[in-house]
């Protein structure tokens, strides 16, 4: 999971534990501190859950051997998560990490990347897709209503992905036309929906070209 934000990491590395333990069952857990973590956030929501696993902070030089492993750092050089990946091995289980763009391509690993949307929502991506806005809290990952006229917007977004589908590649002026047939407005009003859009991260405008 990629996020640059301290208090999410640390949110999201106290879901991970306790999803382990409910799966697993382990008699210990560790977490690979490569950034400073908020531990008592961690060992409250653990408690809160249930969680009777022991949990080891540790870092790179430690040996401490194969349990399950969540690696949290955020802002931490992409050679150092690396070499986290590489001692736990395919006893890790969760990966959050800073935002870089080749680092799911140099571990090999798909990774899930959480942005803020415009209005503050969080939105989790795999890949480049538009993603699903999410609600995090120390116990859980929930999916979140969608802001006003989010559906609508989506519905939009479909009506120009089957059109490329169709026809091929859309040019802006292509878009707004067909936005201006699907919703019954005028130009004006097409293009500011067509920004809408490309602000809530659901189409790219590249060279003129419309991209989903």
């Amino acid at each position: 999971m990629v996020t640059g934000r301290a208090s999410l990491a640390t949110s999201l590395a106290a879901i991970a534990l306790t999803n382990i333990w409910r799966h697993e069952s382990p008699s210990r857990m560790l977490v690979y501190e490569l950034s400073p973590l908020h531990r008592p956030t961690i060992e409250n929501a653990l408690q809160a859950t249930g969680v009777g696993a022991e949990v080891v902070y540790v870092g790179l030089d430690d040996t401490p051997g194969l349990y399950p492993s969540v690696v949290v750092g955020v802002g931490a050089e992409p050679s150092r998560v690396e070499k986290a990946y590489r001692m736990v091995g395919r006893a890790g289980r969760v990966w959050i990490v800073s935002a870089n763009r080749g680092l799911s391509l140099k571990l090999q690993y798909p990774l899930v990347r959480i942005t803020v949307a415009p209005g503050g929502d969080l939105v989790a991506r795999l890949g480049r897709g538009p993603g699903e806005r999410v609600r995090i809290t120390p116990y859980s990952v929930e999916e979140a209503p969608p802001p006003p006229g989010e559906r609508r917007l989506k519905a939009v977004r479909d009506a120009l992905l089957d059109a490329m589908v169709e026809y091929g590649s859309l040019t802006v002026r292509d878009a707004v036309n067909i936005i201006m047939a699907r919703e019954g407005v005028d130009r004006a009003r097409a293009r500011e929906i067509l920004g809408e859009l490309a602000e809530r991260g659901l189409i790219k405008v590249r060279k003129g070209l419309l991209e989903l």
